[in-house]
Protein backbone atom coordinates (compact mmCIF):
# COMPACT_ATOMS: atom_id res chain seq x y z
CA UNK A 1 0.00 0.00 0.00
CA UNK A 2 1.63 3.13 -1.09
CA UNK A 3 2.33 6.24 1.18
CA UNK A 4 0.08 8.59 -0.86
CA UNK A 5 -2.70 5.66 -0.62
CA UNK A 6 -2.49 6.02 3.14
CA UNK A 7 -2.50 9.62 3.73
CA UNK A 8 -6.20 9.71 1.23
CA UNK A 9 -7.59 6.99 3.66
CA UNK A 10 -6.41 8.94 6.43
CA UNK A 11 -7.56 11.83 5.50
CA UNK A 12 -11.34 10.54 4.35
CA UNK A 13 -11.41 9.06 7.68
CA UNK A 14 -10.79 12.89 9.08
CA UNK A 15 -13.48 13.86 7.97
CA UNK A 16 -15.83 11.96 10.20
CA UNK A 17 -14.25 14.11 13.09
CA UNK A 18 -16.93 13.53 15.47
CA UNK A 19 -16.78 10.31 15.53
CA UNK A 20 -14.31 7.61 16.62
CA UNK A 21 -13.18 5.48 13.74
CA UNK A 22 -10.94 2.30 14.64
CA UNK A 23 -9.05 0.70 11.37
CA UNK A 24 -6.39 -2.12 11.35
CA UNK A 25 -4.10 -2.96 8.82
CA UNK A 26 -2.91 -6.05 7.96
CA UNK A 27 -0.40 -7.71 6.07
CA UNK A 28 -0.76 -11.79 4.84
CA UNK A 29 -3.86 -11.61 7.21
CA UNK A 30 -1.97 -10.23 10.13
CA UNK A 31 -2.75 -7.58 11.99
CA UNK A 32 -0.17 -5.74 12.29
CA UNK A 33 -1.27 -1.86 13.74
CA UNK A 34 -4.89 0.00 14.67
CA UNK A 35 -5.20 3.48 13.96
CA UNK A 36 -7.80 5.51 15.84
CA UNK A 37 -8.97 8.37 14.29
CA UNK A 38 -10.69 11.40 15.92
CA UNK A 39 -10.74 14.97 15.91
CA UNK A 40 -7.59 15.01 13.90
CA UNK A 41 -5.44 12.65 16.00
CA UNK A 42 -4.33 9.47 14.93
CA UNK A 43 -3.22 6.81 17.95
CA UNK A 44 -1.36 4.19 16.41
CA UNK A 45 -1.35 0.79 18.12
CA UNK A 46 0.99 -2.00 17.56
CA UNK A 47 -0.70 -5.38 17.69
CA UNK A 48 2.78 -7.22 18.74
CA UNK A 49 3.48 -4.98 21.57
CA UNK A 50 0.68 -3.15 22.59
CA UNK A 51 3.02 0.09 22.34
CA UNK A 52 1.03 3.14 20.98
CA UNK A 53 2.08 6.52 19.61
CA UNK A 54 -0.16 9.62 18.61
CA UNK A 55 0.18 12.39 15.51
CA UNK A 56 -1.44 14.90 15.04
CA UNK A 57 -0.52 15.16 11.23
CA UNK A 58 -1.95 12.75 8.55
CA UNK A 59 1.74 12.58 6.90
CA UNK A 60 3.62 11.40 9.98
CA UNK A 61 1.01 9.20 10.65
CA UNK A 62 0.88 7.91 6.90
CA UNK A 63 4.76 6.85 7.54
CA UNK A 64 4.51 5.09 10.31
CA UNK A 65 1.64 3.10 8.97
CA UNK A 66 3.57 2.46 5.90
CA UNK A 67 7.12 1.45 7.83
CA UNK A 68 4.65 -0.94 9.51
CA UNK A 69 3.26 -2.45 6.32
CA UNK A 70 6.48 -2.73 4.80
CA UNK A 71 8.43 -4.14 7.07
CA UNK A 72 10.67 -1.00 7.99
CA UNK A 73 9.60 -1.04 11.33
CA UNK A 74 7.63 -3.99 13.08
CA UNK A 75 7.25 -2.11 16.14
CA UNK A 76 6.76 0.80 18.40
CA UNK A 77 9.99 2.53 18.94
CA UNK A 78 8.80 4.37 22.15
Amino acid sequence: MSKVYLEKMLKDLSFYSEVEITHTFSKNKRPLVTVDCYKNTYKLTFIANKNTEIYDNIEDAATAIHNVLNGTLEESTN
